[in-house]
């Protein structure tokens, strides 16, 4: 399969390229800096904003899935979540591919369950306010987009090594738990073409 993966030189990306290309998957890694994915093995690298629909394209055109794993650092105020996924929902249906997944986070309602992720994640809006904003955003053009979109929504990611998928849920956290990036990257490549995880939240 054909994967475009945006956001592909940040943490989580790199490792969904390393793994899905030891899998026999074609990733195509889309990049603000092509010189960002040295030594991360990807079949081709795009270099190009998050808004620019002109190398946006070039990337998506072919492919079967898009995985969305961006990152905001530093301007927290950036559109990135919600303009940048707008751009590749549009750029989606004007080429064709459906499979959309998104890797966004579950510090916020409604995707937190029990008082205690609730206590911890008040602190996290006081200062996030901005980010979680965008997330709502983001959900919001995802789940309203007709493509065949799962959003994937981890504790608290870590770069431990792991050689086994982690497991999803499709209910709320009562905790927030740690997950592997690796693991976590091993089970969206299990169920990536599974239609049954279609139209889900998915939380690990």
């Amino acid at each position: 399969m054909r994967i475009t993966v945006i956001g592909a030189s940040g943490p989580t990306g790199k490792v969904f390229c390393q793994l899905a290309t030891e899998r026999g998957h074609d990733v195509a890694a889309y990049v603000r800096s092509a010189e960002r994915m040295a030594g991360v093995p990807a079949a081709k690298v795009y270099a190009g904003g998050p808004f620019d629909a002109a190398t946006l394209e070039p990337a998506v055109e072919g492919s079967q899935a898009v995985l969305i794993a961006f990152g905001l650092k530093g301007a927290r105020r950036t559109p990135l979540y919600s303009k940048g996924t707008q751009l590749v929902v549009d750029t989606m249906h004007r080429l064709g591919p459906r499979r959309l997944v998104v890797v966004s986070e579950a510090a916020y309602a409604p995707h937190l369950a029990g008082w205690l992720a609730r206590t911890v994640s008040s602190a996290y809006h006081l200062t996030q306010r901005p980010i979680i904003t965008e997330r709502r955003l983001q959900d919001d053009i995802v789940t309203t987009s007709g493509l065949d979109w799962t959003i994937v929504r981890p504790g608290l990611l870590t770069d431990a090594p792991a050689s086994t998928a982690a497991s999803a849920s499709l209910e709320p956290f009562r905790r927030f738990t740690r997950v592997s990036r690796t693991a976590l990257c091993l089970s969206i490549l299990e169920w990536l073409s599974d239609p049954d995880t279609f139209g889900h939240d998915l939380y690990y």
